[in-house]
Formats: structure tokens, C-alpha cells, sequence
């Protein structure tokens, strides 16, 4: 068994097709076996000097591209920052360890950063996520100015593709109509990334926020729970209203009702609570949903609050 080997590749007499063959035979053993490439080398006899040496070329950084491809991609689609961040670990580290003139002062901190940008995605933490976003934003020009200077000029053409998260990018915490656009961007981002229930799950809180800056209510304490509570008991009353149920007024009932896009808000939310809890109960019901269905309904709901967001 080859697991955990560090292996060294010499490609010097590797003719016409077998360096690239070698490539993909050693990105193939890297993905299946767990395995480090310590070293790819090639010996350029062509380049012997006058004392008949021959160099030998470290190739190793082509083998890495493939890593940070990847890596980049698995934070930008599937919002899982693993292999991008240990990359930028190993690279400080090494530069360090073997001296190198060049001295990273960014890798190491932007590594945390885009790992805490990953679990505040996934576990739901979109006010830490925004600001978070938009750090990353602000430091990745830096940091990949250091990868450039670590001999590693390629990765930055990489890297170039982390600003697809300026989208979700913001500072602070206060409600308004442009944070309210970053946190639909987020759901979206979660969506894309197949984190389906915590886009469902964001997006009834979505709604929440919606309609306290569309009702002009205590948008300075949008996070008190009594706060959202009543616009939680406004949003089921109008529903038990319409329905002919018995109901109990709130304070928002009228500014509610006075809204113009009242029939949309009310049909999500309700579409959106009832996706919610077959979600949160596991589909531990006679009438769960099936989970492509919820991929589709989640998908036609965030188109209509694209709509609804216009209208502040």
C-alpha cells in the first residue's frame, strides 16, 4: 500500500506523452490514496553548464495548481473552504521553515478567516458571514500578491475567482436595504452550494427582515426577539384573517394589510414554513415532501423574493 507516503517523481526520462500521463497519475493517487508529493523533478540534460552539471527542475508547483483549483473550487460552489485553507497554511508554514526571502504575512490569518466564512455559511450565522465576506474581499488582493511572491504565480489567477463572494460582502450590522440584498445573496450562494435547508431555513428569517423595513418597524432592534416575534404573530394572523380563522390583532396589522405586495409575502411565508418544519422534523411525517420537490419550490421562492425586495 502506498496511504500516507510522501513520494518523489523524477519525469527526466519521461518521453513525447508519459510527463502528462504522469501528471494525472499523480493527481489520480492523490485523490484515492493518501499520499504527499514531496518533490516532482526533471533532470535538463540539455542545460549542462561547463563543468558537464545538469540542473535539476523542481516542478512541483505544477502539481499544486491542480490542488488550489480545486481548493477554489470547493469554496466557491460548495462553500467548503478544507483543502483551499490548509493550502494557504502549508505555503506560510514552508516559507518560513525554508527561509525564504519572502516572508507571507497575510496566509495565515486569511486561511482562519475563510474557514470561519465556511461555518458561519453552513451553520448559519449570516450577520458573521456578510462580514466575513466582506474582509475576504478586502484582503484578497494582498494575499495574492504573497502568492505571487512564493513562486506561485499561477494560484492568483486562481484565487481571482474568491471575488465572486463580494456579492454577499458587508460591514456591520445594521438593517437596511443593502444588507437586506446581501442576505438574499447569501441564501442564494447556499442554494448553489446545495446547502438547500439552511437556504430555507434563511430565508423565513429573510422575510422577517423584509418586513420590518417595510413596515418601518424597530429597525434598530431587528434582532430582539420580541421584536420579530411580532412580526411572526402579524404574518399568521393575516393568514388566519384571510382564511375566515379567528385571530388575534397586532400592532402591524394595519401597515401590514396596506402593503402592496401582501399576497406574495403571505404565500411564501406559509410555503416557507411548511417546507421549514418537514425540514427541521427530518420529513418524519405521513405527508413529507420529496426532496426534489423542496430543491424546486426553494428555487421558485427566492425568484419571489427577488420581486419583493424591489418594492423597498
Amino acid at each position: 500500500s502506498i496511504d500516507c507516503e510522501e513520494i518523489i517523481c523524477d519525469i527526466t526520462h519521461a518521453l513525447r506523452s508519459i510527463p502528462f500521463i504522469s501528471f494525472l497519475t499523480i493527481a489520480y493517487l492523490k485523490e484515492i490514496k493518501d499520499i504527499t508529493i514531496g518533490k516532482i523533478v526533471y533532470g535538463a540534460f540539455e542545460a549542462k553548464d561547463d563543468k558537464n552539471r545538469t540542473p535539476i527542475l523542481d516542478l512541483t508547483s505544477f502539481s499544486a495548481v491542480l490542488d488550489w483549483m480545486i481548493g477554489v473550487r470547493d469554496f466557491i460552489k460548495f462553500g467548503n473552504a478544507g483543502l483551499l485553507s490548509e493550502l494557504l497554511k502549508k505555503s506560510n508554514d514552508r516559507a518560513y521553515r525554508e527561509d525564504f526571502p519572502f516572508k507571507p504575512k497575510k496566509l495565515k490569518n486569511f486561511s482562519d478567516r475563510i474557514t470561519e466564512f465556511s461555518n458561519s455559511v453552513n451553520l448559519l450565522r449570516p450577520i458573521e458571514a456578510l462580514n466575513l465576506a466582506d474582509k475576504i474581499d478586502k484582503e484578497l488582493l494582498q494575499v495574492e500578491k504573497e502568492i505571487e511572491n512564493l513562486n506561485l504565480k499561477p494560484v492568483t489567477g486562481i484565487m481571482e475567482k474568491i471575488r465572486e463572494i463580494s456579492k454577499i460582502a458587508y460591514s456591520g450590522e445594521e438593517l437596511d436595504p443593502k444588507m437586506l440584498g446581501r442576505q438574499l445573496e447569501l441564501i442564494k450562494y447556499q442554494m448553489n452550494s446545495g446547502l438547500y435547508l439552511q437556504a430555507v431555513e434563511f430565508l423565513r428569517e429573510w422575510i422577517i427582515n423584509y418586513l420590518i423595513l417595510a413596515l418601518d418597524y424597530e429597525k434598530n432592534n431587528w434582532l430582539s426577539r420580541d421584536v420579530r416575534e411580532t412580526v411572526e404573530k402579524t404574518l399568521g394572523a393575516s393568514i388566519k384573517k384571510k382564511s375566515g380563522e379567528d385571530y388575534h390583532e397586532t400592532i402591524l396589522m394595519e401597515r401590514f394589510e396596506a402593503l402592496a405586495l401582501i399576497e406574495e409575502i403571505t404565500k411564501t411565508w406559509s410555503t416557507v414554513s411548511t417546507i421549514r418544519n418537514d425540514l427541521a422534523h427530518c420529513g418524519m411525517n405521513e405527508n413529507r415532501i420529496k426532496a426534489n420537490k423542496i430543491r424546486k419550490i426553494a428555487e421558485e421562492l427566492i425568484e419571489i423574493a427577488d420581486n419583493i425586495i424591489k418594492s423597498l
